[in-house]
């Protein structure tokens, strides 16, 4: 995937209907991380933005990783949205929404798949989540997960909204010290972030590009 043919939509609460506070920026590099695997493990990237965002903590706002240990059973949020669930109508848009998710045992997840014969019901880097809501979707679109009002996982790769069963997420605050790394070799003018810290804006760049045109 070439960053040239990419931008990032941020801001906006809206898929598919651009607002005045909607900030559109061109992407200059994409940092994957090493070990990524698509759709299976460390499904993660960090985007280098050609704008320098500036944060009004309303529309677009620095956030925290969380660093608690969370247990299974715990409810958590996530971002998500009725599309996927229904055909859409000629020019309909869709607000952004938080969907109720419960943690579950990784083993769920495991469970209700073909494709991760290599999970381990240890593994460090995943999450499983199961959707509490019946009308929203957590979307493929990065997530991202929040527990207490801090992120801790995106969606990894594909969610598949037509079937009701667990996913799997990636657990963001195992990649701390690989985000701090790039965080620090990309050229901060007036705290312009990687947009895959910028969980804002309902993305934390998790490197799946199935998406609509124009965004990621």
């Amino acid at each position: 995937m070439k960053p040239n043919r990419m931008r990032a939509a941020m801001g906006s609460q809206f898929f598919g209907s651009p607002e005045p506070v909607e900030i559109i920026s061109g992407i200059d590099e994409i940092d994957v991380y090493p070990l990524y695997k698509r759709n299976k493990r460390d499904d993660i990237a960090v985007l280098h933005l050609r704008k320098t965002l500036k944060f009004d903590d309303q529309h677009l706002a620095k956030i925290t990783l969380g660093n608690s240990d969370l247990e299974v059973g715990r409810y958590c949020k996530t971002v998500g949205g009725n599309f996927g669930i229904r055909r859409p109508r000629f020019n309909t848009t869709y607000t952004v929404r938080y969907a109720d998710v419960q943690l579950r045992p990784l083993t769920d997840c495991k469970n209700s798949t073909e494709d991760h014969e290599e999970i381990d019901p240890e593994d460090e880097d995943l999450m499983c989540i199961s959707c509490r809501s019946k009308t929203y979707c957590p979307t493929d679109f990065g997530g991202p997960l929040f527990c207490d009002g801090n992120p801790y996982g995106i969606a990894l790769g594909a969610v598949n909204c037509t079937q009701k069963k667990p996913m799997f997420f990636s657990y963001v605050p195992l990649y701390k010290s690989w985000l701090d790394e790039v965080s620090r070799g990309a050229k901060l003018l007036q705290r312009q972030w990687p947009l895959s810290l910028a969980f804002f804006s309902w993305i934390l760049a998790n490197f799946h590009f199935g998406l609509g045109p124009g965004r990621i």
